[in-house]
């Protein structure tokens, strides 16, 4: 499988929950807007190459985690460690892999 494909369907998903959000209203206007726009970012880091891809795709999933941070804290009024764990690792794969894949290092 194509890391390509994995950030395809990451930064998708978070452009889908940034709209979902934005439509049920139960968090922050401003963390539905960061989700997308971290969304966004790893789509556009597919569309180009070198180190721009890897920081758009970098850019996007931290923003994407930030949001889930503030989304989580507004929510349960905490911080889930573990779901923040994984999404984490998940970042770190998708960098890594954007760098092998782009042959940067």
């Amino acid at each position: 499988m194509s890391i390509n494909l994995v950030v395809g369907a990451y930064g998708a998903l978070s452009l889908i929950a940034a709209v979902l959000q934005g439509f049920y209203k139960n968090i922050p206007a401003g963390s539905a807007v960061l989700m997308g726009l971290g969304g966004s970012l790893m789509i556009a880091g597919l569309f180009t190459s070198g180190m721009l891809a890897v920081g758009l795709v970098g850019v996007g999933a931290i923003l994407a985690h930030i949001s889930a941070i503030i989304n989580g804290t507004k929510m349960h009024g905490q911080i889930n460690k573990r779901h923040h764990f994984i999404r984490f690792g998940l970042s770190a794969f998708l960098i890594v892999g954007m760098l092998m894949e782009q042959k940067v290092w």
